[in-house]
């Protein structure tokens, strides 16, 4: 059922976003200067699967809505060929974010930036205004789009249960697991205040630097996907 296959595409997706953030981290510690292109591999998959959580959460979503508010249609629109080409949509708007940064980069770098090595983190490699300005656009915009869509799924799934009662225990099912997309989407909006917590904290306490990013990296990427 397109539900099931949306939810594997979720668990693979978050299973990439931990490989990829966990080698990051670790690069980071035991590598501290790789080659650029390397770094930039990495990063642009690992900006691509963490964007993909929220829009497969939002797409879940909108299955159970159309389940319970257009049950009638629901077979029809809901198919694993629509499910599937809803996954390469998720997929290739996920990338819109890391396609500009790295365009950013090639336009204005030399082609030796490359080839160079640097400390691989996001903030180290895409350092330019337009992309810590676009990566906040996108990441606000990406999250403010999902909460829209689940506030406004789980209100239409609220009030069709209320107002047709023959399927009251799908509705309520539905509305759970809404609700429950909505707890995740809360747990995953912690990474955006990464930067800003890590900020803050070095400020105070600037020789336990690396504590405080690994501590702030287990509570804001690691515990989400848990």
């Amino acid at each position: 059922e397109p539900r099931y296959i949306l939810y594997m595409q979720l668990i693979i997706n978050d299973m990439i976003t931990l490989s990829v953030s966990v080698i990051l981290f670790m690069f980071v510690y035991l590598l501290p200067n790789i080659n650029v292109a390397i770094c930039c591999i990495f990063i642009f998959i690992g900006s691509n699967v963490y964007k993909n959580t929220p829009l497969n959460l939002a797409g879940m979503a909108i299955e159970r809505f159309v389940a319970v508010c257009y049950p009638l249609h629901h077979a029809r629109i809901c198919t694993v060929q629509n499910t599937k080409i809803l996954i390469g949509i998720i997929w290739l708007v996920g990338a819109v974010p890391a396609v500009v940064d790295l365009l950013v980069v090639i336009i204005l770098r030399p082609l030796s930036f490359f080839t160079s090595s640097r400390k691989c983190y996001h903030q180290n490699v895409f350092d330019f205004e337009y992309n810590i300005i676009s990566h906040a656009v996108f990441n606000i915009g990406y999250m403010c789009l999902v909460w829209v869509l689940l506030f406004y799924t789980y209100f239409k799934v609220l009030f069709s249960a209320k107002a047709a009662a023959s399927e009251p225990a799908q509705a309520q099912k539905a509305r759970k697991t809404i609700l429950l997309h909505g707890v995740q989407l809360l747990l995953c909006t912690l990474s955006l205040f990464t930067a800003v917590l890590d900020g803050a904290l070095t400020s105070f306490f600037p020789y336990y630097r690396s504590i405080i990013y690994f501590c702030t990296f287990l509570l804001t990427s690691i515990l989400p996907r848990l």
